[in-house]
């Protein structure tokens, strides 16, 4: 939206306790609105694309390559500027405002780089949908999303200053371990996962 972008520090710091602590019910809702860790604005964003695809496919198709054109070039030169000064490229938060890609809060870098690999996976989606038990792994998106945190805690503790090369192949096996993993999962396991849990509460 264009909210954060004119108004980027209405978000709140990029720093984890700021977005979770509460004090009283105001912290709540601005926690839901702006400054939580995944409120409203700006993510609102994702799912009016999301919309946007579902109800103009076809249409979509011409601004969409416009737009992945534009989110690739973005990001590869702010990959080269983050090399060539030694900043962050990419980090959760950054408490020090160096990083140039935020998750928290999403600042504009990081929607453009989440928006342009949706429209990827989108324009991709009739080749994805014949890849053999990837539908097994939508079906638990979810409790992949949460379990795949620890790993993350973990591999933080573990590993001080990793490295691109280590960096980007943790990336590579934490993004795909989980389709084997999917395709393994016997039905009768499924119960115990939070889709499961949700669809029953």
């Amino acid at each position: 939206p264009l909210l954060i972008l004119f108004a980027p520090s209405l978000q709140g710091p990029s720093a984890w306790d700021a977005r979770v602590a509460v004090d009283g019910p105001g912290d709540v809702a601005m926690h839901l609105l702006l400054t939580g860790l995944y409120p409203f604005v700006p993510w609102c964003a994702l799912a009016w694309l999301g919309v946007m695809l579902r109800l103009h496919g076809a249409a979509m198709q011409r601004p969409a390559t416009g737009w992945v054109a534009a989110g690739i070039v973005t990001c590869a030169a702010l990959l080269v500027h983050a090399l060539q000064t030694d900043v962050p490229w990419a980090a959760p938060t950054s408490p020090n405002g160096q990083a140039l890609l935020t998750f928290f809060p999403a600042n504009p870098p990081f929607l453009l780089a989440a928006s342009t690999g949706v429209l990827l996976l989108w324009a991709s989606g009739a080749w994805l949908a014949r890849l053999p038990s990837l539908n097994r792994l939508g079906r638990l998106s979810l409790t992949v999303y949460v379990a795949h945190t620890p790993l993350l805690w973990v591999l933080n503790r573990s590993i001080d200053s990793p490295s691109v090369t280590l960096s980007a192949v943790l990336v590579v096996v934490l993004t795909l371990m989980w389709w084997p993993l999917a395709a393994l999962c016997p039905d009768s396991w499924r119960r115990w996962s939070l889709e499961a849990g949700l669809k029953h509460a």
